[in-house]
């Protein structure tokens, strides 16, 4: 089974699928990661170096930015990245009558 998921070539994280630990390492798109730190199934980690301010990219599509350098094998969580939505999150779901 794969201890990881990650979806489209463009992506720089990756989504751990089973717990992942420091030192362990894996071999994504032909380059070897270490683990920095213990990474919780379904938390994401850096596939490769990611600049300060750039986006991260997960299935193909950014779905933030980071607050500080991160490192390939790195855990990419709250403490290092912030969404790209506003902060107005209020949503309303209006479905539309079809005939």
């Amino acid at each position: 089974m794969n201890k990881y998921l990650k979806i489209n070539p463009v992506d720089n994280v990756a989504v751990a699928l089973e717990t992942l630990y420091q030192g362990q390492e894996l071999d994504i798109d032909g380059q070897q990661i270490i683990i920095r730190s213990a990474i919780e199934t379904g938390h994401k980690f850096a596939v490769r170096n990611i600049e300060q301010g750039d986006n991260v990219v997960k299935y193909g599509f950014p779905i933030g930015h980071t607050l500080t350098a991160i490192q390939a094998g790195e855990h990419v969580h709250i403490h290092n990245l912030k969404t790209n939505l506003r902060d107005d999150l209020s949503y309303s779901y209006n479905p539309q009558q079809t005939t």
